[in-house]
């Protein structure tokens, strides 16, 4: 089903209705739920969070324009999700640095690095390897 532009499905692991775009699973763009698994956040609000800092990242590259990561951000937050890191209880020690080292484990990072899902338009998608730490980091301490 598709809903202002995104598509919606119901995780698999616990029947919550979530939401990505294009293919971006939100669960695994960053990270984020690996990161904030221990957090006050279900899983679709993880898949939320993590999707927004997928389009920010799919910005910063150049793929997306400002108008499309408002987009999906309004559209999450229009079905009741959290978009934001700073919205979910977090562990008092938890950083951005510590973020970045979860991340590092993800399944989707090989021996050369971390490897980031990233927008090309709204509704593509495409793996990145080589974007820099620094922009990874930057996006994390904005969304915390």
């Amino acid at each position: 089903m598709t809903s202002g532009g995104l598509h919606v499905w119901t995780c698999e692991t616990c029947a919550e209705p979530a939401r990505c775009a294009g293919g971006v699973d939100g669960r695994r763009a960053g990270g984020v739920r690996s990161a904030i698994g221990g957090a006050d956040a279900a899983d679709g609000e993880a898949v939320a969070i993590g999707l927004v800092l997928a389009a920010r990242l799919s910005q910063a590259m150049g793929y997306l324009s400002e108008n499309d990561v408002l987009r999906i951000t309004h559209h999450l937050r229009t079905v009741g999700l959290r978009t934001e890191i700073r919205e979910v209880k977090l562990p008092s020690d938890m950083t951005p640095e510590k973020i970045i080292d979860i991340m590092r484990t993800d399944k989707k990072s090989t021996s050369q690095g971390m490897v980031f899902i990233v927008m090309t338009r709204l509704g593509d998608a495409e793996l990145a390897y080589d974007v820099p730490e620094e922009m990874v980091y930057k996006i994390i301490k904005e969304s915390m």
